[in-house]
């Protein structure tokens, strides 16, 4: 992945959510970050699906090789859509070179050690921390090591056929299918932001002994 990180923006360059934006500054980092192109004319259109998938499909194509997005929310089919594409998508109310250096560290500095030298192998689905049940998730390292495997491929497999009391995931954004897909099936969410990534803990109360 490169160094390139997208920034989506309106029409005051207020960083925004991906159905008000107007323009993407790539931002690299070279001595400090700076801006080496903007992406205009880049209005989604929300008119109809198959308009708003084709104005998706296009920003994906002006991107080039830039794969990391930031805005305010990147929700519903542009979110599949980019997912698809092998995007990392994050979320933010604002922008600053923190924010920057974070992710420039998580997603896209070249490591030192590669995959076939790690210690240990990524785990690529949720593992037990306890024999009470209870599940831990890095999917934020998952997408560091394995950003091919989409959130749903890493988790629907785990929610819909293991008993679990509680699972943990680290993530930089919420998945928008998430909710929905616990609510459904009568489980409990809770988030909470840290450090710029989101803590999420799903309570399967089924579970729960009486």
């Amino acid at each position: 992945m490169t160094n390139e990180i997208g920034i989506l923006l309106d029409d005051q360059g207020k960083m925004t959510d991906i159905f008000n934006m107007t323009h993407i500054d790539i931002f690299t980092r070279k001595e400090e970050w700076e801006v080496i192109q903007t992406k205009t004319n880049l209005m989604v259109d929300t008119s109809f699906t198959g308009a708003l998938r084709r104005s998706i499909e296009m920003i994906v194509k002006e991107l080039g090789t830039c794969r990391v997005l930031i805005g305010t929310a990147i929700i519903g089919m542009p979110y599949h859509i980019f997912d698809r594409n092998g995007f990392v998508l994050c979320e933010a109310e604002e922008l600053d070179t923190n924010l920057l250096e974070q992710i420039y560290e998580d997603y896209c500095k070249e490591k030192e050690v590669e995959l076939e030298e790690l210690t240990e192998p990524v785990p690529i689905h949720p593992q037990p921390v306890d024999n009470d049940g209870n599940f831990f998730f890095d999917f934020i390292k998952l997408q560091k090591y394995h950003p091919e495997i989409s959130s749903k491929k890493a988790l629907l497999p785990f929610l819909s056929h293991e008993l679990f009391q509680t699972l943990t995931i680290v993530c930089s954004h919420i998945m928008p299918w998430l909710e929905d897909f616990v609510k459904d099936r009568g489980q409990m969410m809770n988030s909470k932001r840290e450090d710029g990534r989101y803590v999420v803990i799903i309570d399967h109360k089924s579970c729960r002994k009486e």
